[in-house]
């Protein structure tokens, strides 16, 4: 499989109200045929309804749907019910696509306050890894249930944080780390699914000024301080112009990890 998106398309994108996932959502609509219906998805309803509103003035023919998610409550019957719902609001079959894509953006930062030796709260634990692996898991089993039998591209927003430790990123490089390793042996055995792992690099992003803010390690806040001294972190359109790069080119092996740096 090809990863054109000049098709019509049945497209879902998470953590869609912001940052990196926002922009995302702007660019690839550009690329769709008339016909395709986008749906985004985040905790924060306003900021879906602004992202719905910039790609609506810049595009025409599409059906956006917008829905107010968590993901630390979320299961696969919850999302079972959302994408059953999506394809009734936009009068659609699964079969209507050419392309069923999903982008696998949302995520938290985590601890970053704390030293590993000091994460001991099992619960913490479970809630972040639940928000952050076993929902996106159970997001992505049920998208491929439903367009089972339909051309399927699946992007994981990932990290170099998922290969190489990062003082104060215990919870954010483990959660990282499990979620690659998914999408991996997922690649292993759907061959028929086109799988990409994304890996933005240092963008301005809210979870970067957190970081730069409350992480305990000093190398890593001076690390975020001197990208941005330099201005030579990246911004959301230049990321998302390398990953849409990345896909026409086609150049990447389902299961890979491509880096913006790569």
């Amino acid at each position: 499989m090809t990863a054109d998106l000049n098709k019509k398309t049945f497209f879902l994108i998470s953590g869609a109200s912001r940052g990196i996932g926002k922009t995302f959502a702007i660019e690839c609509a550009k690329k769709f045929k008339p016909g395709s219906v986008i749906v985004l998805i985040a905790r924060s309803l306003s900021g879906l309804e602004t992202t719905k509103s910039e790609i609506e003035s810049k595009t025409q023919g599409l059906t956006i749907l917008v829905y107010s998610v968590d993901l630390s409550v979320y299961d696969a019957k919850s999302y079972s019910e959302l994408l059953k719902k999506s394809l009734k609001e936009s009068s659609t079959e699964p079969n209507d696509f050419e392309m069923a894509f999903i982008v696998h953006n949302a995520g938290t930062i985590g601890d970053v306050s704390t030293k590993a030796k000091g994460l001991n709260d099992v619960k913490k634990w479970d809630i972040y890894f639940r928000t952050n692996v076993s929902s996106v898991i159970a997001l992505n089993c049920e998208f491929m249930r439903v367009f089972d039998g339909q051309k399927k591209l699946i992007v994981n927003v990932t990290s170099k944080a998922a290969v190489v430790p990062f003082a104060s990123f215990t919870e954010y490089c483990a959660g990282k780390a499990a979620r690659l390793m998914y999408f991996k042996v997922l690649a292993e055995e759907e061959k028929d699914t086109l799988i990409l792992n994304y890996s933005p690099g240092p963008v301005e992003t809210d979870m970067t000024v957190d970081v730069q803010k409350n992480s305990h390690d000093s190398g890593t806040r001076g690390m975020f301080e001197s990208l941005r001294a330099e201005k030579t972190i990246l911004t959301t359109e230049q990321t998302t112009a390398k990953f849409l790069d990345v896909l026409e080119r086609n150049e990447f092996k389902s299961g890979d990890q491509v880096d913006y740096y790569d």
